[in-house]
């Protein structure tokens, strides 16, 4: 298990969003983190290896009887198949797992088995040729297309339009060999509104074309992927958090430090107008120091130095701020648990 990955739990992105709001001389720049999420569920300790399989598939050698059966056959098989490699990139980018890995062909089975769990015996065996001690498998799967009618404003008055909808089905069970029990089993449910595609006739065109497949399949597997991999693995998101500016040229200064990744230095100024005179000041210096100790992981003190700047000056941006502090605080928790610590 990364378990070094988890004593930060919060890294900069040098990527910095300058927006800029002005509020009572003072103003304010957005700066954009990435911290851990929880998973939906906790796998066991023993769990650090896992293998993706693609088991849904009941036809080895379909009969086409016409264009269109032959695109949405090769849409379902591709889809899922990019969708098992995809997934395996992201439980790889997950700090809770050592490995990920996949079988490249597709299992096929009988039709009167369709949705059936595999056996215990073949689930055991796949496992140990892999070297992992559970198997995540899409053992169902299907895209549905939908034409829908709706509303919009273009200006000039209200006109309708059409639109094509897509439903991505998947069954998924997660097998556990070691005790011959599924961890998990859901199903899981995708939609994407294609605005652009406003017939039935134009879908079964675009899904024929290997460009029009293309694109449709890297916004099918993108989606599919990242939702199943954070229902299963604590996952890094990107949120934004807000950094105050004054007319005080030295706190400007240590802002300027932060979006240079100083954050230490940049604390060292904040610290000492913690308790200044002038309200927005010391308010904004303890906001500040707040967005430092989250970046550093320190959750509890940045909550007291939230706690204290609302408590000198109330602003929105801070009150909302403790808000998402203390859920995080929460989903440490359960994050520890997670990781088995």
């Amino acid at each position: 298990m990364k378990k070094n990955t988890v004593i930060q739990l919060s890294k900069l992105i040098l990527f910095l969003n300058i927006s800029m709001a002005f509020a009572a001389c003072r103003t304010v720049s957005s700066i954009q983190i990435e911290v851990v999420k929880p998973a939906s569920v906790i796998l066991p300790d023993q769990v650090n290896n896992v293998l993706v399989v693609n088991n849904w598939s009941t036809m080895a050698e379909p009969v086409f009887t016409n264009p269109i059966q032959k695109a949405v056959y090769q849409l379902d098989t591709t889809a899922s198949q990019q969708i098992i490699k995809k997934l395996v990139d992201e439980l790889e980018a997950s700090p809770r797992l050592d490995s990920a890995k996949y079988i490249a062909q597709m299992f096929f089975r009988q039709p009167k088995d369709q949705f059936k769990q595999m056996e215990w015996a073949d689930v055991e065996r796949l496992c140990h040729m892999a070297h992992t001690e559970a198997m995540v498998s899409l053992d169902g799967f299907a895209i549905i297309d939908s034409l829908l009618f709706a509303y919009y404003d273009d200006g000039y008055g209200i006109k309708p339009y059409n639109f094509i909808k897509l439903t991505v089905n998947c069954l998924w069970r997660v097998y556990y060999p070691d005790k011959e029990e599924f961890l998990l089993k859901w199903w899981q449910t995708d939609e994407l509104e294609l605005p652009d595609v406003q017939s039935v006739k134009h879908y079964y065109e675009i899904i024929g074309s290997n460009e029009g497949r293309n694109w449709l399949l890297d916004l099918i597997t993108n989606k599919v992927a990242l939702n199943t991999s954070d229902k299963l693995v604590p996952y890094w998101l990107e949120v934004e958090r807000y950094l105050f500016y004054t007319t005080q040229p030295e706190l400007n200064h240590a802002n300027n430090l932060a979006f240079q990744n100083e954050w230490i230095n940049a604390a060292l100024i904040w610290k000492k107008y913690a308790d200044y005179k002038n309200a927005t000041i010391a308010s904004s210096a303890c906001h500040n120091m707040a967005v430092v100790c989250e970046v550093e992981g320190k959750l509890d003190l940045a909550l007291e130095w939230a706690e204290k700047s609302l408590l000198i000056k109330y602003n929105s941006l801070t009150s909302d701020y403790i808000n998402d502090l203390r859920l995080r605080i929460e989903e440490i928790k359960l994050l520890n648990h997670q990781f088995g610590l």
